[in-house]
């Protein structure tokens, strides 16, 4: 019973933590041109918006490395 909760546990963070990190993750934006930016914004307010929700990407991937060892520790029971 403990390996399932842990399992399910691990697997809810791995799932939320990788949902996470892909909708904060920065998205190029490609140009007429050719050419690839990250932040396209001339919005001073609109960057700086971006820049926060970007430095949420790394506890996003700390909770899907979380996830990962409940799910090692499930294996373990």
């Amino acid at each position: 019973m403990a390996s399932t909760v842990l399992n399910i546990i691990g697997l809810l963070l791995v799932t939320f933590g990788g949902v996470g990190a892909a909708l904060f993750s920065p998205a190029p934006k490609y140009n007429p041109d050719g050419s690839v930016s990250l932040i396209g914004e001339p919005d001073k307010e609109k960057r700086i918006r971006m820049h926060r929700r970007q430095k949420l990407v790394r506890p996003c991937l700390m909770l899907v490395g979380v996830g990962a060892f409940f799910q090692l520790v499930a294996m373990a029971f």
